[in-house]
């Protein structure tokens, strides 16, 4: 919430990688204990939450993807009208 707080403030700072690899292995353990506490209660319920998980990660994923392609953010470090444009027919 901190970290949300301060970039709210900041709006012209990036996201330093060490956070997003954080927020990334947090959600990872969380998914991971979920599964775990169904898994012993019932091995279906565990193999169903953990289907999800990866769904639910993957469609995350690919939101950010296709939300920085959208809105042009530069993450890379290469100049707008350096990068190349957007691939695919969406």
């Amino acid at each position: 919430m901190t970290i949300n707080r301060l970039a709210a403030a900041h709006e012209y700072m990036g996201v330093p990688t060490y956070v997003t690899v954080a927020k990334g292995v947090a959600v990872g353990a969380a998914i991971i204990g979920v599964v775990a506490s169904f898994w012993h209660m019932s091995w279906i319920a565990g193999v169903v939450l953990l289907v999800s998980g990866v769904l639910g990660v993957a469609a995350q994923s690919i939101f950010y993807v296709r939300m920085d392609r959208d809105l042009e953010y530069n993450t890379t470090g290469i100049a707008d009208e350096q990068r190349p444009p957007p691939q695919g027919g969406d």
